[in-house]
């Protein structure tokens, strides 16, 4: 039973698998000189690129130079007002300000893209799965994994109108 939950799950929660590496973390107020509630953020400083090919985005750390009209704090509070539960962003996020593009594999797809949008990508860990699959999936297997997996999940908010791209990514 317990291989067959766990090839159930694997195959069938439709969740994309990316691993996340977040280093070095220093306190929000750091970066926002102190605004309210600074304790309850990490800014991080992760230098790598990253790619969520599930939304078509990739990302690249912002210069040092970027300048963000919408701050950290600002862009926590725009995640959390857009109407997910506690249980989806549980606890204090980590946030990154990064250079957002979007990315197709599909040459022949003919739309405006954008590149190197200043934005803040906010990490909430610990977020309870929400579960997809098909519909014959044993009730049993969607209950326990709900009550059982926990992931992360991204949002990307422009640093310069607090506008909420792709809504949420969940990844575990």
């Amino acid at each position: 039973m317990a291989r067959s939950l766990k090839l159930s799950l694997s195959l069938n929660l439709g969740v994309l698998v990316l691993a996340a590496a977040v280093m070095g973390t220093v306190p929000l107020s750091t970066a926002t000189g102190g605004g309210h509630d600074s304790t309850a953020l990490q800014l991080a400083t992760d230098q790598s690129s990253k790619e969520y090919p599930s939304i078509n985005l990739v990302s690249k750390p912002a210069p040092a130079s970027a300048s963000a009209k919408v701050n950290a704090q600002e862009a926590v509070h725009r995640t959390k007002d857009l109407g997910f539960s506690t249980e989806m962003i549980p606890g204090s996020p980590i946030v990154e300000l990064r250079l957002i593009s979007e990315k197709y594999n599909d040459p022949t797809l003919t739309r405006d893209y954008f590149t190197d949008r200043l934005t803040w990508v906010v990490t909430y860990k610990g977020s309870r799965v929400i579960v997809h699959g098909p519909l014959n999936l044993d009730p049993s297997v969607r209950r326990q994994a709900t009550e059982n997996l926990r992931c992360e999940v991204v949002f990307f908010i422009d640093a310069a109108t607090a506008e909420a791209y792709k809504g949420a990514l969940q990844t575990c």
